[in-house]
């Protein structure tokens, strides 16, 4: 609300700069010194602020988890904190300078940086434009897009996803080409198309990757993959979902695939072998379970085809998309929606994110002292990994206590498909007796810690 103005909140990335929505903070800014965010029933103050002369609105220090989880001005430290690892550039380090929107002439300038070299975008690219390699690139994708959140009323399949990956490419530019015009994710048109309509991803090919007729154009694919294949020893090959035509891998992009993606393939390996139980049958259940993965390609269009100089794969939720590197993740996203939580899986950037970011965050939720909090820390660690690894993560713990965020750690056994799913923090919603049967179960089960500060069964 501004100056007793009511003003939706699709407006302030529509027409923040509009006469009216301008004159309005200016006056509220004059009179009360600040606006009202409604989200929530209950007003929550906002700050209005000049910036490169046009006022915006900041929600205010501390109070970001006081908005709803759907508000432009919700802000969670934690979070905001793994984002402002992602780019280098242009992002405040304090979350509350961020702004809570974009405007949609806002774009963010991005090169692409291949993992051996620099990519072949435009030669003259201004220094302002910030490196950035495939893999960065399509966690920003992801986090922007939403789709490394869940909320109990979504529904959500490969064609949202789509749109929303679609939406979110918007904020950004390669170059200085904006990134929706030189990004081709395949929906189902691409295979059922009429004779009068041509296929998407030819006319793709034809228009983008033909170029200009004097230097080859390039592009960015991002698709579900149906399965892989090594030729020459060892050159790979990548079949898209949703598309007839293989992607080819060059042999440096084949090396890296195999060195920096090896479980991604190893899911996509199983997909095509199938999972087998412990009788050494396929198991329709352990295949239920098993990752998706998502391939990004920087895509050029060669003489036998379209290959790809660089690429990266990212493992997924077969079912809602959401970033699950393993099957214990895929457990627990299931269990998650079902139990119908709110949560969101953090995308940590940097070699130091096991010391700086939670894997998940679960909101509103009974504490280990049984009461309600904002947010809980979600956190597998397998029992097979690194004892440095397993050292960050309790001090993460610690660190996430201080700010008085507890932290439930699963360290699973056995075959990740099979067995019983331990029980997760109670809901909110949840009765005081329910919450306390649920506290008790946790407590008995070996293999959870659900604590402010120790993930170690028995540790003070």
């Amino acid at each position: 609300m501004l100056d007793d103005v009511k003003i939706d909140q699709s407006a302030l990335t529509t027409s923040l700069a509009s006469p009216g929505i301008q004159a309005a903070m200016s006056r509220a800014r004059s009179t009360l010194g600040h606006a009202l965010c409604l989200c929530n029933g209950s007003p929550s103050k906002l700050q209005i602020r000049l910036r490169d002369n046009k006022l915006h609105l900041a929600v205010w220090p501390n109070e970001g988890l006081l908005h709803h989880r759907e508000c432009l001005f919700f802000r969670d430290e934690i979070n905001e904190e793994a984002r402002s690892h992602a780019l280098t550039q242009k992002t405040p380090s304090d979350p509350n300078e961020r702004p809570a929107y974009d405007s949609h002439d806002a774009r963010h300038d991005l090169k692409i940086h291949h993992f051996f070299h620099l990519g072949n975008a435009r030669a003259d690219a201004p220094s302002s434009y910030e490196p950035i390699s495939l893999r960065r690139l399509i966690d920003m994708l992801w986090i922007d897009g939403s789709l490394t959140r869940w909320h109990p009323d979504w529904t959500r399949d490969w064609m949202r996803t789509r749109y929303e990956l679609t939406k979110a490419a918007s904020r950004y530019s390669i170059s200085g080409i904006p990134l929706e015009k030189m990004l081709f994710i395949p929906g189902a048109n691409n295979l059922h198309t009429s004779p009068n309509s041509p296929n998407p991803w030819d006319e793709f090919v034809h228009t983008v990757l033909q170029g200009d007729g004097h230097t080859p154009g390039t592009g960015l694919l991002v698709a579900p993959i149906r399965q892989v294949s090594i030729k020459d020893r060892q050159r790979m090959s990548f079949l898209p979902r949703l598309m007839t035509e293989e992607i080819h891998l060059t042999d440096r992009c084949s090396d890296y695939i195999e060195r920096t993606c090896s479980g991604s393939l190893h899911h996509l390996w199983l997909q095509n072998k199938g999972c087998r139980d412990y009788d050494g049958q396929i198991s329709i259940k352990a295949m239920h379970n098993l990752p998706a993965v998502i391939g990004i390609f920087h895509v050029e269009l060669g003489r036998q085809g379209v290959f790809s100089r660089a690429a990266h794969l990212l493992s997924v939720h077969p079912g809602n998309f959401i970033p699950a590197s393993s099957v214990f993740s895929v457990r627990l996203i299931d269990a998650l929606c079902d139990g119908g939580y709110t949560f969101e899986r953090i995308k940590g950037f940097g070699k130091d994110a096991a010391l700086r970011t939670p894997s998940w965050l679960v909101r509103n939720v009974f504490d280990p002292t049984g009461k309600i909090v904002p947010r809980a820390a979600l956190d597998v660690v397998h029992h097979h990994s690194e004892p440095q690894y397993i050292q960050e993560r309790k001090n993460l713990a610690a660190a996430l206590a201080d700010k008085g965020v507890p932290t439930w750690s699963w360290h699973p056994v056995g075959n990740p498909s099979f067995g019983p799913f331990p029980h997760l923090p109670p809901h909110a919603r949840s009765s005081d007796l329910d919450a306390k049967t649920k506290m008790a179960l946790i407590r008995l089960t070996p293999e959870v810690v659900y604590s402010y500060g120790n993930t170690t069964k028995g540790s003070n």
